[in-house]
């Protein structure tokens, strides 16, 4: 949905330079993990990896 705009007008060096000043990489990446959440790579990473164990030495 976001990137419809992107293909319905003429992508300029300065159109994207702008974009690219005006954004926040943090605010990108809060975006992404609030509404698309993990990718599949990570799902799958997290159910097939090793559970972590808690070692303590005394």
């Amino acid at each position: 949905v976001l990137t419809i705009p992107a293909f319905l007008t003429e992508l300029t060096p300065s159109l994207i330079r702008e974009a690219m000043v005006s954004v926040r990489t943090l605010d990108v990446e809060h975006w992404v993990k609030t509404h698309l959440g993990d990718s599949m790579l990570a799902k799958r990473r997290q159910a097939f990896s090793a559970p972590k164990v808690d070692m303590k030495t005394a």
